[in-house]
């Protein structure tokens, strides 16, 4: 008789344990969300106006590395012209101005990138800062513990079956 109520016992605190896990599992999953952060940056106003800035940006550089190249196309034709009627000493003297026009390119050229990567990211920082903010808004008011991007090429996640609070953060933020 023993035996058979610790087998009751034992498979009811087994069932109540299971019951127990399994409750636990529902209340972690409903605590876990997705968000596609790509789809809200593309759809930032902010962002249009950060990447005309940088548009703009661009295109001054380029002209100005434009004008460097035709300076040094110039130059280099001339002196190839020159180069039969001229002495050693100053095709030498020339050929070393135009290795340092070529320098001056090539650091002008990883300047502009340094600037480029430095304003973007600026310019992204508030954006971002504003997405996050509204994502703990959402975060808070669905009472969530986790998010994860949802974006493609988003690393944080192989599947998405939480609650997808895009459209949440989205009309937060009157998108």
């Amino acid at each position: 008789v023993n035996k058979l109520i610790m087998k009751k016992i034992k498979s009811l605190f087994l069932i109540a344990l299971f019951a127990l896990g399994t409750l636990t599992s529902l209340n972690a999953q409903s605590k876990l969300a997705h968000v596609n952060t790509t789809e809200i940056v593309e759809l930032m106003p902010e962002t249009k106006i950060a990447q005309a800035d940088l548009e703009k940006l661009s295109k001054t550089y380029e002209t100005e590395l434009k004008s460097l190249q035709d300076a040094y196309v110039s130059k280099s034709t001339q002196y190839s012209n020159e180069a039969e009627n001229t002495t050693d000493l100053v095709n030498k003297t020339r050929m070393e101005e135009l290795q340092l026009m070529e320098q001056s390119m090539r650091q002008y050229q990883q300047q502009v990138q340094q600037d480029m990567q430095k304003q973007q990211m600026g310019k992204m920082e508030p954006i971002t800062e504003k997405i996050l903010a509204a994502i703990n808004e959402v975060v808070d008011t669905m009472d969530l513990e986790y998010v994860l991007d949802s974006s493609p090429g988003s690393r944080s996640a192989i599947v998405y079956k939480g609650k997808d609070i895009t459209e949440d953060v989205k009309k937060i933020l009157g998108l």
